[in-house]
């Protein structure tokens, strides 16, 4: 085993230390909520909501959207409907493939959000409530991460990091499944790295199984910490072999404890399908199907249906902040790589990060950077071992750090609330971001609110209007004329087009969708993602 010195910090968290990182949360929180007020549902938002309730009544998935996702962010962020009296949902008839069950249904979610039994609005701010405390779960566990491999400082900058990541802002925040297998999955592998790392204690494993199965109730794509685990093992044993003179007794336990693991994370998700697994895998090959089949993608002025095999690390520079980027080389550039990496186990954080960027590299759904969310917490706490290198003179060290910190914080700032639409400096900021970028990267429906507030400001009393999303704009009383998004006649009066839409993404006749209106300079850009335009 590793020398106690060197790993893990086992030292007591100081006082300080502790406050400090309690402010960050409660930040980070404060800013969930505050920003969450302001914006609408998002597209994938309407058609989760009132799954989860149906499930946890009826017990029984057959209802549309219930196999898209495993069903744990149904339920949780279904809890406040349970107190609500929301139109019932019916289930689909007998006479329905099982392949409806995963077409999105917004019109469910349009009765829910506009009945006149309760205030929509209320209701929807408590489901987006119940899902930040899973934020607040997944700081502290990267705090606690990086404090473990390297310092208590170490373990601020991840969380601060972390805090104000304005990628993991924008869906703290949003009842979507992705920060919720995004916290499981970097739980799951940061309870094995305790186990491997701290005398194979069996409540390690234990944890690092039940998180793994939170992970596998969340969302489909957690099944890749399955080939993860097992790079993470070989790699660890070929370490472990050569330089710590492991036996091959050792290994055979090691191979059981994975055994062990890998049973046992199926638990949580037979508990949550009532030991009836027959939905989930429906719903997996429903996602399979989705896979080869593509998806409509945007990228820098060209659509596709295949995708772009860098599209991915494309949208990761481009909507990672670039202090960040800047974490990342200073970490892989100056620091005692190797040997690090060996000792202290950090490829228990390199294996996850390459995993997710190669794997959705490689699928033909180039939607949105979403996708790869869960490798944020990993960077976040591997960038933090630059406070851990022996780097002189230590002032430039903490010179940069500082320069860097700040630079990160007042972008996070610039950007509130609008979090979702950030792009970093190499392309200009947010307002040059539709571009390059569109749909979950930047314009997912979550402005239609703002726009009334431009309206009712403005005194707008009527627009035309197409924006991206699957909220009806009655819901914010907004009176609209659908706009023909294939004429070039248009109408005197007030225009108000969504990026997505603008970019013609999901248009029927892609290459001339709205190229006259482009031609005109809009009158406002609200939120980053709805152009506004007067015809006179």
């Amino acid at each position: 085993m590793f020398n106690e010195k060197e790993i893990p910090h086992k030292e007591p968290i100081p006082h300080w230390t502790k406050a400090v990182a309690v402010i960050l949360l409660l930040i980070l929180a404060f800013q969930c909520v505050m920003s969450l007020r302001q914006k609408s549902p998002t597209w994938d938002e309407t058609h989760y909501l009132g799954i989860g309730k149906y499930l946890l009544t009826h017990f029984t998935w057959n209802t549309q959207g219930s196999i898209l996702h495993p069903p744990l962010t149904f339920f949780m962020h279904d809890i406040p409907l349970l107190f609500f009296p929301t139109p019932e949902i019916m289930p689909l008839g007998d006479h329905h493939s099982r392949f409806w069950l995963g077409v999105a249904d917004v019109k469910k979610g349009n009765r829910i959000l506009m009945s006149d039994r309760y205030d929509g609005e209320t209701l929807f701010f408590l489901s987006r409530l119940f899902m930040i405390p899973l934020s607040i779960v997944l700081g502290i566990f990267v705090f606690l991460w990086a404090k473990d491999l390297y310092s208590s400082h170490a373990g601020l900058l991840a969380l601060f990091l972390y805090c104000f990541s304005p990628n993991m802002l924008a869906h703290a925040r949003l009842i979507t499944p992705d920060l919720s297998l995004t916290c499981f999955s970097f739980l799951s592998i940061y309870f094995y790295w305790k186990f491997i790392s701290l005398g194979k204690k069996p409540r390690h494993l234990f944890f690092s199984a039940l998180c793994f199965g939170l992970a596998l109730a969340s969302k489909y794509s957690a099944l890749l910490l399955f080939p993860i685990f097992i790079f993470i093992f070989i790699i660890n044993t070929i370490v472990e072999f050569f330089t710590f003179s492991c036996n091959f007794g050792v290994v055979r336990k090691n191979v059981l404890n994975l055994l062990f693991l890998f049973s046992l994370c199926v638990i949580p998700i037979l508990i949550f399908y009532g030991f009836d697994l027959s939905p989930y895998f429906d719903g997996l090959v429903f996602q399979l199907k989705k896979s080869e089949w593509g998806h409509a993608a945007f990228l820098e002025g060209s659509i596709s249906w295949e995708g772009w095999w860098y599209f991915f690390i494309y949208a990761f520079l481009l909507k990672t902040p670039i202090p960040t980027l800047a974490f990342i080389i200073i970490a892989l550039v100056l620091g005692n790589n190797l040997k690090s990496i060996l000792k202290k186990r950090e490829f228990f954080l390199i294996i996850p990060i390459l995993s997710y960027i190669i794997f959705f590299s490689y699928t033909h759904q180039c939607v949105g950077l979403r996708y790869i969310l869960p490798v944020y917490p990993f960077i976040f706490v591997f960038v933090s071992r630059i406070l851990n290198m022996w780097i002189k003179p230590r002032k430039v060290v903490g010179s940069l750090v500082v320069g860097l910190s700040v630079w990160y914080l007042v972008g996070t700032i610039r950007i509130y609330p609008h979090y979702l639409a950030y792009f970093n400096e190499f392309v200009g900021g947010p307002s040059n971001g539709y571009k390059y970028l569109v749909d979950s990267n930047l314009d997912w429906g979550q402005d239609l609110k703002l726009l009334k507030q431009y309206m009712d400001a403005q005194g707008i009393k009527e627009i035309y209007l197409d924006y991206f999303g699957s909220i009806d704009p009655a819901f914010y009383h907004i009176s609209y004329k659908k706009i023909d998004e294939n004429t070039s006649l248009f109408p005197k009066g007030w225009y108000a087009v969504s990026a997505t839409k603008l970019q013609g993404v999901y248009s029927l006749k892609r290459e001339g969708s709205y190229a006259e209106l482009k031609k005109k300079k809009p009158i406002a850009h609200i939120g980053y993602t709805i152009f506004v335009y007067s015809i006179d």
